[in-house]
């Protein structure tokens, strides 16, 4: 299984290498990045910001993985859901992805099969590391290949009192490791997947 190791919050990077067929690591290049509100694919005037080389600084071995969302990127329209739309080239080969807030990027994206499984869920103000561990809560709502959780504080608690919070969980679909993130308010949803897919959604180019 490959293995992610945490960098700061909100970010993460691969650990090792991803070598194509001649023994190197694969060239990527981000050639751009825009985060905020989208409509019919294109970005809404004033809810979107260039993030090109926030996304650019965590490539390493022709990777990039990282955790979509307000804290590496800042927020450009409060209260609204967002998208990480990325363009890029990998080996010379343009590619392009949009992954929703919360979810995570993973470039190249890998083909996902198997099982759903709940490694770890924690609830409350992540920022300032003021969470509880709730991972049997949500590894309970798991039947049939879905959890879905209600994020509250009636089911969840409350580990930070007056603040906004999020419900982060860590998962595998298969051997591949991924995080999704819901805040307060919202509800988690993660499904199996019924057929070999990928993470994101590829655009065309």
């Amino acid at each position: 299984m490959t293995r992610w190791l945490p960098v700061f919050m909100g970010m993460m990077l691969v650990v090792g290498s991803c070598l194509t067929a001649s023994g190197q690591a694969p060239a990527l290049q981000i050639e751009s990045a825009t985060y905020g509100v989208f409509s019919d694919g294109k970005p809404e005037p004033g809810k979107t910001i260039t993030v090109t080389s926030a996304v650019a600084r965590v490539v390493k071995d022709g990777r990039v993985r990282l955790e979509v969302g307000n804290d590496p990127f800042g927020d450009p329209a409060s209260g609204e859901g967002k998208k990480l739309h990325v363009r890029y080239l990998l080996d010379g080969k343009p590619g392009s992805l949009t992954v929703n807030e919360g979810d995570t990027l993973l470039i190249p994206p890998p083909k996902l099969a198997g099982p759903l499984a709940i490694r770890k869920a924690t609830y409350g103000d992540h920022s300032m590391g003021v969470t509880a561990d709730v991972t049997d809560l949500v590894k309970a709502r798991l039947r049939d290949g879905k959890v879905e959780v209600p994020v509250d504080n009636t089911l969840l608690g409350d580990p930070a009192e007056g603040v906004f919070k999020q419900l982060r969980v860590e998962y595998t679909i298969g051997d591949v490791e991924l995080v999704k993130r819901t805040y307060e308010g919202g509800t988690l949803v993660i499904t199996e997947p019924k057929a070999e897919s990928t993470t994101g959604k590829p655009d065309a180019n």
